[in-house]
């Protein structure tokens, strides 16, 4: 599964794998909606971007 962030300086594309981990309300990549605001830590690799956590709401 991928995580898109659309913005006005440009997009990310990141994959979530299994080793993601998510906390927060959210416990899953299906639950997070369209427009929902999230904190995401990215790391990239060999050009292959992976979610290595998701917070769901964000920290405001």
């Amino acid at each position: 599964m991928y995580l898109y962030k659309s913005a006005i300086a440009g997009s990310v594309r990141a994959r979530v794998t299994s080793a993601t981990r998510f906390t927060g309300a959210d416990r899953s990549l299906t639950q997070v909606r369209v427009c929902d605001t999230v904190a995401v830590q990215i790391t990239e690799s060999a050009g292959v971007a992976r979610v290595i956590s998701l917070q769901d709401p964000a920290p405001q």
